[in-house]
């Protein structure tokens, strides 16, 4: 594939890879989302999308991705690398009484 024609987007939940693939991938510019100027790190997600580039981020950011990243995604047909599975499912505390509430309002 030609390199000026793919893009793709590296996703790594540690932001010393982010750091560390940005600088040993050496035949591409990858980029890395920053908050800057009152805008935030999902804000330069967009604009990088946007234009094209090739980006390196966190877990963390890419799990704050709206209906807005994933077009971006799609129509710039980005090739999404995930450097370890995301954790999608996240334990929540719950209490007694949270349990009662919902199994007698037939939630569960």
């Amino acid at each position: 594939m030609d390199r000026d024609t793919h893009q793709f987007i590296y996703v790594t939940p540690f932001l010393e890879e982010v750091k560390r693939v940005k600088h040993s991938v050496t035949s591409r510019e990858s980029f890395e989302p920053l908050a800057r100027n009152g805008e935030t790190k999902l804000d330069d997600v967009h604009k990088l999308l946007g234009e094209g580039k090739d980006i390196c981020t966190t877990h963390a950011l890419f799990q704050m991705a709206t209906a807005e990243t994933l077009e971006l995604i799609r129509v710039n047909n980005y090739t999404l690398i995930f450097d370890e599975v995301l954790n999608i499912i996240v334990q929540v505390p719950l209490r007694k009484s949270d349990l009662t509430l919902l199994l007698e309002a037939e939630a569960i």
